[in-house]
This record gives C-alpha cells, sequence and structure tokens, in this order.
C-alpha cells in the first residue's frame, strides 16, 4: 500500500517526507474495501420519492428524456433543495447540459450535494456545464462524477481566472472508475499489444489552478478510474501544495503495485533532495 511505502520512506530517510506526510494521506489497492455506490447516496436523508417534505431531489433508472427537475420539485421551494441525485439513468453529457439550463432557472441556493454517478457523462460539454452549475449554486461541497467517461481533460473550464468569484466550495470530489486519462486510439479493428494500455498525452498545466480553485477540497477518490503515470504524477503533484492540506486520496484499485516508477517519481519529487540533508558523522 501507499500509505506504508511512504512510512518506509519517511522512515529511513532524515527530513524526507515528513511535511508532506503531514499533509497527505493516500488509501491504495487493499487498504479499503471499494464500494460500487456513490458513497454521496447514504448522506442523503430523503427516500428515493420526492415527496413534499424531502430536501433532495432524486432520479434513479429513470430515462435521460424523463427527467424534469421542475416537475420533480412538485410544490416545494427550489431553494429547500439541499441533494440532487441522479443515478443509473444513462443520461449524457448532452442531456446534463440541458438539465444545468433547466436548473439554473430556479434559487438552488442551499444546494450542498451533486451527485451525478453512475451516467454516461463526458466530453467537452461537460466542463462548462459543472461550472454553470456550480457558480449558480454556490455551495455544492460534495460533487460525485464517479462512473461516468469522464477524463481530466474535461474538467479544464474548471480552471477558472483568479479573482473573488473564482473559489468553489468543493470538499469531497468523486472521480472513481471513469477514464481520466484518454488511451491511444488504433486505426487497427484489433488491440495492439503497442498501444494495449498506452494513453495520449494531455496538458494538464491548468491542473494547480483548478486544485487552487477548490480551498475547501479535503477528500478526493480515485479508485478505479483509468489513469497514466504521467496523469498520476501530475495530479498528485496538484494536490500536495493545497491549503488546507487534503485529508484523503483514495487510489484503491489502480494497480500502483505494478506501477513504481510512478511511485518513485512521486517519492522522488515531494521528498528533499539527499544533497541538502546535512549529514552527521559517527563518533
Amino acid at each position: 500500500m501507499l500509505h506504508q511505502l511512504l512510512d518506509t520512506a519517511d522512515a529511513n530517510r532524515p527530513n524526507a517526507l515528513t511535511k508532506s506526510m503531514s499533509q497527505l494521506s493516500l488509501s491504495s489497492d487493499d487498504s479499503e474495501r471499494v464500494s460500487v455506490r456513490s458513497t454521496l447516496v447514504s448522506m442523503s436523508e430523503a427516500t428515493k420519492t420526492n415527496n413534499k417534505h424531502s430536501r433532495e431531489v432524486v432520479f434513479e433508472d429513470v430515462d435521460p428524456e424523463d427527467i424534469n427537475f421542475a416537475l420533480a420539485l412538485g410544490d416545494r421551494a427550489p431553494e429547500t433543495i439541499e441533494c440532487v441525485r441522479i443515478n443509473r439513468c444513462r443520461m449524457d453529457s448532452a442531456a446534463f447540459a440541458a438539465l444545468v439550463d433547466n436548473m439554473c432557472q430556479v434559487d438552488l441556493c442551499r444546494l450542498q450535494i451533486l451527485d451525478i454517478a453512475q451516467n454516461s457523462i463526458g466530453g467537452e460539454l461537460v466542463g462548462p456545464a459543472l461550472l454553470r452549475l456550480i457558480r449558480h449554486a454556490r455551495n455544492i461541497r460534495h460533487l460525485a462524477l464517479g462512473w461516468n467517461k469522464i477524463a481530466l481533460a474535461d474538467l479544464v473550464a474548471l480552471a477558472p481566472a483568479e479573482g473573488p468569484d473564482a473559489a468553489f466550495s468543493i470538499s469531497h470530489l468523486d472521480l472513481r472508475a471513469n477514464p481520466l486519462s484518454r488511451p491511444v486510439k488504433s486505426s487497427s479493428r484489433r488491440p495492439s499489444k503497442s498501444t494495449s494500455g498506452a494513453y495520449a498525452p494531455t496538458d494538464l498545466s491548468w491542473l494547480p489552478s483548478l486544485i487552487a480553485a477548490m480551498p475547501k477540497l479535503t477528500h478526493i477518490l480515485l479508485a478505479q478510474a483509468s489513469l497514466s503515470d504521467t496523469d498520476l504524477v501530475a495530479l498528485i503533484h496538484a494536490l500536495v501544495p493545497a491549503i488546507p492540506p487534503i485529508e484523503y486520496i483514495g487510489l484503491e484499485w489502480l494497480g500502483l503495485g505494478s506501477r513504481l516508477s510512478a511511485l518513485s517519481t512521486i517519492l522522488s519529487d515531494l521528498s528533499p533532495k539527499l544533497s541538502t540533508v546535512p549529514h552527521q558523522s559517527c563518533t
């Protein structure tokens, strides 16, 4: 497990990783059982029915064309809604963007949980739609995007320019089981050994800006995601300087045991250079 490797490195090298260890707690392959359901589901108070006393709007196993946010609200005031869950609805990015258009017509000032896990969302429409809804609702803290088709590059629109309105309220970000790194497209119909497991290069220079835009972020879940070594290193390096410090990075089932090169890069870049560590002679 990665946190064990970090502890070992900390013990074997003077002053190594002490600063990073105080900020970073990583969970890896077998340290925790990964649920196939979103962690945000258990946080909601209401039942699966959109009743007049519920503070959440729920769509589960509903055809995308049947998702009607205004109808689901019923007689409830939109400013009382704290959670929106849309799961297993086969909703793609176009349907999600259209839904966001409708949601932004009403006041969602108390919306704290947005759970759109287990759909078919991905591509260039995702980022702008998420940005619009996050800006409109203002107080979304838990954002569950797991089990979709989202790549890191799809979220570039969430890395806004600096300014007083740039910060998000997100504290928990769930990206589990997404193709965060896109594979190289092969022209052959048969999978080639040379391209199997290969990922297309991605410019992630904007990642630090995205993390900086989430100053309240404490938990990020990446379990079961497809993530190249290069993108994994870039993401970890963007997360480590975060203030306040990230408390939990879920890396379960990423095959870290066979990715020693990436681990070595993470460890070496997070540790002070050995040449800068003062040596004490034994007398």
